[in-house]
């Protein structure tokens, strides 16, 4: 049997020793710092626009000596107020009624009132007024409004969600420039869902049933939908 030399021992020792400590470069890599970081903002978006429709609510309102008397005649003022509102292009499904009540007057007054409220949306806003001189001329004794919106408000929305994020892209650039990292892509989005319908103009307004022979006069103004989101992007 032939004996290695202790010098080439040692030298096949020293090499496994190398080996082992340079074949595992995973293991060298993992002293490396994290990269995993991130950067979270809030972007706000809104779509301004004017409306293009409008909700009023009119009320009808009737005396009589008895509760049926009060709601017979009552039942009657409003039919002429559905037929007159119908006749000026509203549109029955556009017609609600929000309540019906009758009761007592006051104890140094005899007889009963019955009152009857119709909510009733405008399609055709520039129509507006002539609606409301409508309503009030063929029996409506209060009206209130307008409610302004719009019919594509859905759509608005999903703009003012695109502007948001927009908005939260930059922010987050800024920041990224500031920090010296380069911005990676998003890893986060959140809708902040308690964002609405704003409206610019449109206060509510009330009419009587002595109004003017004018046209009842009706400022749409503009309105914007906003949106809200909350973004986190990563460090690339």
């Amino acid at each position: 049997m032939k004996l290695f030399p202790l010098a080439a021992v040692a030298a096949v020792a020293i090499a496994l020793v190398v080996f082992v400590a340079l074949g595992r470069p995973n293991a060298a890599r993992s002293a490396s710092p994290s990269r995993g970081d991130s950067i979270t903002v809030t972007g706000v978006g809104e779509a301004t626009v004017a409306p293009d429709q409008a909700t009023f609510n009119f009320t009808v309102e009737t005396t009589g000596a008895t509760a049926r008397e009060a709601l017979a005649a009552n039942a009657s003022q409003t039919h002429d107020v559905l037929f007159a509102l119908e006749k000026h292009g509203i549109r029955p499904a556009d017609i609600q009624t929000q309540d019906v009540s009758t009761y007592s007057r006051a104890p140094d007054q005899s007889g009963f009132d019955a009152r009857h409220d119709l909510v009733v949306l405008v399609r055709d806003l520039p129509e507006a007024g002539t609606i409301v001189d409508t309503a009030v001329a063929s029996g409506a004794d209060q009206v209130s409004g307008p409610t302004f919106s719009r019919s594509d408000k859905d759509a608005l929305y999903r703009d003012a969600l695109r502007a948001a994020l927009a908005q939260a892209r930059a922010k987050a650039q800024s920041l990224a420039e500031a920090s010296h990292v380069a911005l990676g892509s998003v890893t986060k989005v959140e809708e902040q869902t308690d964002s609405g319908y704003a409206s610019f103009a449109g206060e509510q307004q009330m009419y009587s049933a002595a109004a003017t022979a004018a046209k009842t006069p009706i400022a749409k103004g503009r309105q914007k939908t906003e949106a809200t989101v909350n973004v986190t992007f990563a460090i690339a």
